[in-house]
Order: structure tokens, then sequence, then C-alpha cells
């Protein structure tokens, strides 16, 4: 399943972007197939997130893999930007709703997000602070998951990034869970950024393993 992933990622052209907060430009849009590698099937996951620009204020995507409860999920989204009086400028603050519906443990499920994104330009070069929440409604059987991601990066240089993530849930049937993904993104030319970090278990069963990703823009 990775190898098909990754051959439809290399199938677009263009420069990486990040998901999240900021909207794709309209006709343009981004693909980013990751994997966890683990040492069982369990603590082993892929994944495939596509977006893109409809209109300078809307985006549409789909997300697929692992959703919080550890279930495989398939959902399509739209994220709309939200006006910020007051704070303009690259490095002003940005907000973005979402609203996603698909399946995720083979039961149909409504997906809310609200996004916040910041620029950074300092001494250490441009970057970003994001804080993405997600609630996963199961329509079926009325669970309730939720998922927060919090992530600062940084361009030290043309071609680099450098990426530490917090990753923390719940779900009902489980504890909560957070872990720490540190990574860096670099270029592979002809567009292609490959991602490269590890992720470390914080609550939940330990664990530390690898994150593999593939950025395409197209």
């Amino acid at each position: 399943m990775l190898r098909a992933l990754t051959i439809l990622a290399m199938l677009w052209a263009g420069s990486a972007a990040t998901a999240g907060v900021w909207m794709q430009d309209p006709g343009n849009g981004q693909v980013i197939v990751s994997a966890y590698p683990g040492t069982s099937a369990a603590s082993s996951y892929s994944g495939l997130y596509a977006e893109f620009g409809l209109t300078p204020r809307l985006t549409a995507g789909l997300d697929t893999g692992r959703a919080v409860s550890g279930n495989a999920k398939a959902v399509v989204f739209m994220r709309r930007a939200l006006p910020v009086p007051g704070l303009k400028g690259p490095t002003g603050l940005t907000a973005a709703a979402e609203l996603g519906l698909g399946r995720i443990a083979r039961q149909a499920v409504l997906r809310p997000g609200l996004s916040l994104g910041h620029g950074i330009d300092g001494a250490l070069g441009q970057g970003w602070l994001a804080i993405d929440t997600l609630a996963e409604i199961g329509l079926t059987r009325r669970t309730l998951d939720f998922k927060m991601d919090m992530t600062i990066g940084l361009r030290p240089r043309d071609g680099l990034r450098a990426m530490l993530q917090l990753q923390a849930g719940q779900s009902p049937d489980d504890p909560p869970f957070a872990r720490l993904v540190p990574s860096l993104v670099m270029g592979l030319g002809g567009g292609m950024q490959l991602e490269l970090g590890l992720a470390h278990t914080l609550r939940g069963p330990r664990h530390t393993g690898a994150k593999i990703a593939l950025w395409r823009r197209f």
C-alpha cells in the first residue's frame, strides 16, 4: 500500500508547503504521503493527505490513514479562512475553520476543526507556529474522539526546514496519548521534498519509531 501511495505522490509537481491553517492558492494544491514504520502491525501505519485551493479563502482536501482511535479513516473536508481583525502581514495571526465528512472504523463521522497559525521572522530564519484541533464525531455509535497538534517550524535556509510537533489526543476506548515528533524536511530536487523524523511517545504505551514522508505541490 505504501508503495502505491508513494507512486501517486511522485506524479505531482511543485515545491512542498505546510498543511494546516494556511490556505492553498486557487488551482494549486499538495499531496503528503507519510509512514510510521514500527516493529509490529499495531505500531506501523501510513497515510495520504491531499488538499486543493478552490478560492483564496476555501481549500478542499482528503485525509486517509489512521484515526485518533487507531482505526482506519478516510475523510474529505473543506477548510475556510477566518478573518482576524487588526492582525495583518506575513507574520500575523491566521485562523481557519474546517468541516470534514467520512468514515472511521466503519462508521460515518463528522469532523469539525479549528486551526490557528502565526508566522515567525527572527534570527534563526523564517518559520511558523500552528495549533490544529479536530473532533471526530461518530454518527452511528455516537463516539467522540479529539486530537490536537502543536507545531513549530523553521526554515534556516532554502531547501531545508526543521519541525517539532506535539501530537495529543483522546479516544473514549483508550487512555489519552501524547507523542513528540521532531523532523527535518529536505529538498530532493524536481520539486519533491523528503521528511525524516522520529515519533516518541510521551503518554501511553512507550514507543519510539521513525517517520518518513514525501511532500509534493502541484
